[in-house]
């Protein structure tokens, strides 16, 4: 069996943080066919120059639900990123 294991494109902190959010959530359940997450390797040093990750704050989540409510809702999360990473980015 051929594994793919090493990302050459990525800077080992993003290894670590895809390597942290998958590793508990692919098994290797057979029942359900879920395959065994197969950890990635480094291929390259890092850049200590500039972040790996940037969690942005999502300016407008929530859209209005029944009755008026107030709830997080994917098409406002989406229509407000453009404005968030522009805004990152304009810095």
């Amino acid at each position: 069996m051929l594994r793919l294991t090493k990302s050459y494109r990525s800077v080992p902190a993003i290894q670590r943080f895809v390597n942290a959010a998958f590793a508990p959530e692919m098994t290797g359940d057979e029942t359900t066919r879920q395959a065994q997450y197969i950890p990635l390797e480094e291929a390259r040093p890092g850049d200590d120059s500039q972040p790996a990750l940037v969690a942005l704050p999502v300016p407008k989540p929530y859209g209005r639900g029944g009755f008026g409510a107030l709830r997080a809702s994917a098409k406002s999360i989406e229509a407000s990123l453009p404005d968030a990473v522009g805004a990152y980015i304009a810095g």
